[in-house]
């Protein structure tokens, strides 16, 4: 199964929670980049603050196993949580991190350059 297609599996499990505003596919998967190194990485942001259960109902809903459901980190503002998809096919693990409250939008300018190739 494809990185982006398993990120798209899972971003999908978390909007069908009814409790968030926004799931954004991040890293390289997000930027269409993704190699055989690469993980799965996916901001969620939640109208609220989501208990545990929400956030294992959310995993479990993409057909995911959770192997670590991390604490609120205040500092950071965020939760985060590691799952496996499919982990008989050996993918990657994939992290979530989750903040509760709206999707602050701010791009990097120029966001539609690639680097420049390498000599």
């Amino acid at each position: 199964m494809r990185l982006a297609t398993i990120a798209r599996q899972v971003a999908g499990g978390y909007a069908a929670s009814g409790r968030t505003s926004a799931t954004v596919i991040a890293g390289s998967v997000g930027r269409g980049r993704a190699d055989a190194f690469s993980d799965v990485e996916i901001d969620v942001y939640w109208n609220r603050s989501p208990s545990d259960d929400e956030r294992r109902a959310s995993v479990e809903r993409c057909g995911g196993v959770v192997t670590t459901l991390w604490p609120h980190e205040p500092d950071e503002g965020e939760w985060s949580e590691d799952f496996t998809v499919d982990a008989s096919r050996c993918q990657p693990r994939l992290s979530v991190r989750a903040r509760a409250g709206r999707l602050r939008w701010r791009p990097r300018w120029p966001c539609w350059r690639r680097p420049a190739a390498p000599c």
